[in-house]
């Protein structure tokens, strides 16, 4: 079978083309996101955006990427704005390609602003960081809050019942009005003590703030979940 000089640059052609697109095709999304389907997972505690072509937020992207490698410092007054428009600590972790930014929770700030305000709870006797180890959930590190209520309280009894295996809904609703005081997801258990250990729920936080900040769309052109592929 003779092939043709014409045919085999068509078929060049048609390879470099396809080559072409696939770079191309790549370059749109960072190279660290995959689609959301059974072989992947998006990684807790953090949140990628595109910010609107006429808002400040994008003109100091632009003059981040400006530098090589990008200045992220210059973008931490845009952390500190999504951060009080959402309740959520943040902070710029990486500039992307194609003008996506990787925001990650502060998980240092989130601890100490949720003990701040369980602070303001008035039946609440005593309160700190769990002396556990902190759990560590990807890049993130999940630090537990102690919290001692007064033997008078309400949420006191709770906690009793719960510690001797009471089976009722009123443990569940104490941590779902907690998280309302801090407007957050959190997940809690009792140890020996009867003190209750409480925890952000990372993956419903990741949740929330991915929609708090998909509202913002005077800012905010686009928000996607950091997913990244588990297949081997």
């Amino acid at each position: 079978m003779i092939i043709s000089g014409t045919t085999l640059y068509k078929k060049a052609t048609r390879a470099v083309l396809m080559i072409c697109a696939l770079i191309l095709f790549s370059a749109l999304l960072p190279s660290i996101v995959f689609a959301n389907g059974q072989n992947s997972r998006f990684i807790l505690g953090e949140v990628m955006v595109k910010f609107r072509n006429e808002t400040e937020p994008n003109q100091l992207l632009s003059e981040a990427n400006r530098s090589n490698p990008p200045n992220i410092e210059i973008l931490a007054p845009v952390a500190r704005l999504l951060s009080e428009k959402t309740g959520i600590p943040l902070k710029v972790k990486q500039i992307l390609s194609s003008a996506w930014v990787l925001l990650a929770v502060d998980a240092d700030k989130l601890t100490t602003q949720s003990i701040t305000q369980l602070r303001k709870r008035n039946t609440i006797a005593e309160i700190q960081l769990s002396p556990g180890e902190a759990k560590a959930i990807d890049a993130f590190e999940v630090k537990k809050i102690d919290v001692t209520f007064q033997s008078s309280s309400p949420e006191y009894k709770v906690i009793k019942a719960k510690l001797a295996g009471i089976a009722n809904s009123s443990f569940t609703e104490l941590i779902r009005d907690l998280s309302k005081t801090l407007d957050l997801p959190l997940k809690g258990e009792v140890d020996q003590r009867a003190h209750l250990i409480l925890e952000v729920d990372l993956r419903e936080v990741t949740i929330v703030l991915a929609k708090r900040l998909r509202s913002l769309s005077e800012l905010i052109d686009l928000v996607q979940l950091n997913y990244v592929s588990t297949a081997m």
